[in-house]
């Protein structure tokens, strides 16, 4: 069951003003009861704290214009090489090894291992995408991995993954 509109907007406007405690009014047919919950165990129906947290990232990431259409490079259209950056055990390996073999049989393309989800993937992503950085052998970097949960691509969302190296 879903709140009304107005109500998950007044929790989410109090969640985001970042207050100590947020406050619930639950309405009973004679007597409203007030009670205050910690603000970090409140959350809007529907979200949990992974998405929450992603959501707050993408937030400050677009405030600090990362998203801009400016920012962003075209592909090339014959690259010379193409990077990878994918656990040498992912499924997502082989059907991009496949597709860029069909689609360009001669093009070249390094494999940059790194974890792609669990405990230290976000600083083995990191890592890759500065090493490739540094080498300078790529047109087109590819970070790469099947699907899952929103805790399997977690290390994708980390902050140390996303800046620039």
């Amino acid at each position: 069951h879903r709140p009304p509109e107005g109500q998950v907007s007044s929790m989410d406007r109090r969640l985001r003003r970042s207050v100590d405690q947020a406050c619930m009014e639950l309405a009973f047919p004679s007597t409203p009861l007030r009670r205050d919950f910690p603000d970090d165990a409140v959350r809007l129906a529907g979200h949990g704290a992974l998405y929450e947290r992603f959501a707050r990232l993408k937030a400050k990431l677009e405030a600090a214009g990362w998203f801009r259409a400016e920012r962003k490079r075209a592909l090339p259209l014959f690259p010379r090489c193409v990077g990878l950056i994918t656990s040498l055990r992912a499924a997502a390996l082989s059907d991009v090894l496949a597709t860029l073999r069909r689609r360009m049989p001669m093009l070249p393309v390094i494999i940059y291992p790194a974890a792609v989800h669990g405990i230290g993937a976000a600083a083995d992503i990191a890592e890759a995408i500065r090493v490739a950085n540094a080498h300078r052998e790529v047109d087109v970097l590819i970070l790469c991995r099947g699907g899952g949960s929103i805790e399997d691509l977690q290390a994708f969302n980390e902050p140390s993954a996303t800046k620039r190296r």
